[in-house]
């Protein structure tokens, strides 16, 4: 597990940040983070899949038995699903597609993160904010 201790003034207490977010701790600072991949390859096709996991977290001022001024108390953990596939064509062609976010999970409502624009309702960095994603490339080399 992943500690981060916050100490805002050398008289202050510190307080552990690790699985919170708001006032005290800021942005989200995340206990359990977890990121996997497994890949098949058989003669010139591959395929991968990759799962994504970010644990639940609690707004700070709650951890401290304080009243949430914050609208979101807590979030809960989410993971998601990345699938690709590629087949070379020869040895100077490549072809890969894939899906980013596979399911479509929505990323957590969090009121009050501040920002604009359509991540504003949530933490960018951490979830995916424009849900499924589907891409396509070819590689070529001279």
């Amino acid at each position: 597990m992943q500690s981060f201790d916050l100490q805002g003034d050398p008289v202050l207490e510190t307080f552990e940040c690790a699985g919170r977010f708001g006032s005290i701790c800021g942005n989200i600072r995340q206990e359990l983070r977890l990121d996997a991949r497994a890949t098949w390859e058989y003669a010139a096709a591959t395929l991968s899949l990759r799962a994504r996991h970010v644990g639940g977290m609690e707004f700070d001022a709650a951890a401290l038995g304080r009243r949430a001024t914050f609208p979101t108390s807590t979030i809960g953990s989410h993971t998601y699903f990345d699938v690709e596939g590629g087949y070379d064509l020869t040895e100077s062609v490549e072809l890969k597609a894939g899906v980013t976010n596979l399911l479509d999970e929505d990323p957590p409502i969090v009121v009050g993160t501040g920002g604009t624009g359509p991540t504003a309702n949530t933490f960018p960095g951490v979830y995916d904010p424009l849900c499924r994603f589907v891409h396509a490339r070819v590689t070529v080399r001279f």
